[in-house]
């Protein structure tokens, strides 16, 4: 990819996911429970969630994996930034871009850009913003005016015991490792629930909605 790294987020049918209805609340809201929702241990009718792979390197996602996957694309406290090619190991599936936040929410934001242009991430997809077990509303909603102004959805990740403290943006992606196996956090703005650490990799569940929005 040459030229101008921004004029990517200008090109009109840069990812058209196909997707089921999508019932993303209204951006900026806040979540309708704080705190305190309860797990659902059971999955759907249809079979259970799609499951995501997450890691700090990509040599942690099993091989082959046919799930999405989800790995660093920067953060000043990120342990490891995939470089584009370790991305490009993961072609066939779909993905989901972490960044780790920091504390200049405004210079982060391009900064992320850049990596995600670097990357070859289109607009349109979802990006994932790390706050473990931070609440800072002012960061978040600082960081995702530009990305959003360039065509992501920016959602926020974070410890069950803290994450709905912060502003939902395009949802939680919320970590509980309630051991009950895979299930999703019931909470109307989660899109993704990790449920479970591994040495190598985390697990998680994802909407097969959310899964659709991600980068292919």
């Amino acid at each position: 990819m040459t030229g101008d790294p921004m004029s990517i987020f200008t090109q009109p049918g840069a990812v058209t996911p196909q997707s089921p209805v999508n019932p993303e609340l209204v951006i900026g809201t806040p979540p309708i429970v704080q705190a305190g929702a309860v797990p659902i241990a059971a999955p759907p009718a249809f079979g259970g969630w799609p499951e995501m792979r997450d890691a700090a390197y990509p040599g942690g996602i099993p091989d082959p994996w046919p799930g999405a996957v989800a790995g660093y694309v920067g953060g000043p406290l990120a342990l490891n930034t995939w470089t584009p090619v370790e991305w490009r190991q993961f072609s066939r599936n779909r993905k989901l871009p972490i960044w780790v936040a920091g504390h200049q929410p405004q210079a982060e934001a391009w900064s992320c850009l850049e990596q995600l242009w670097r990357a070859h991430v289109p607009p349109g997809v979802r990006i994932a913003v790390d706050m473990e077990t931070r609440i800072d509303g002012y960061y978040l909603e600082t960081f995702a005016r530009p990305l959003e102004w360039a065509g992501f959805k920016p959602m926020v990740y974070g410890s069950a015991s803290t994450v709905f403290g912060n502003p939902q943006l395009h949802g939680y992606w919320v970590a509980d490792y309630a051991g009950i196996g895979p299930f999703m956090y019931d909470h109307p703005a989660v899109r993704a629930t990790q449920y479970a650490p591994g040495a190598h990799a985390d697990s998680s569940t994802i909407h097969a909605w959310v899964e659709a929005e991600l980068w292919l």
